[in-house]
């Protein structure tokens, strides 16, 4: 995970962020604000993972949202 690249994209990625991930709340989302620790916090309370777990699912649709947004895996 390029937590850099997550950071700095999060203006772009947020809105995706709350669609892939529905139970998320607005007040969820907003309070993420870029941080990838708030990210998997908030994903395991919102859907019971365990933080692995949280990390693989976001990282996953990170990887491949990177790979559309710029056609490449390398953000």
């Amino acid at each position: 995970m390029n937590y850099d690249a997550f950071k700095s994209n999060w203006t772009e990625l947020h809105e995706g962020v709350h669609r892939y991930f529905s139970k998320l709340t607005d007040e969820d989302v907003s309070a993420i604000n870029g941080d990838y620790e708030k990210l998997v916090e908030v994903l395991q309370k919102r859907y019971g993972y365990s933080k692995e777990r949280a990390q693989d699912e976001f990282d996953g649709y990170f990887a491949e949202t990177s790979r559309n947004m710029t056609g490449t895996s390398n953000i």
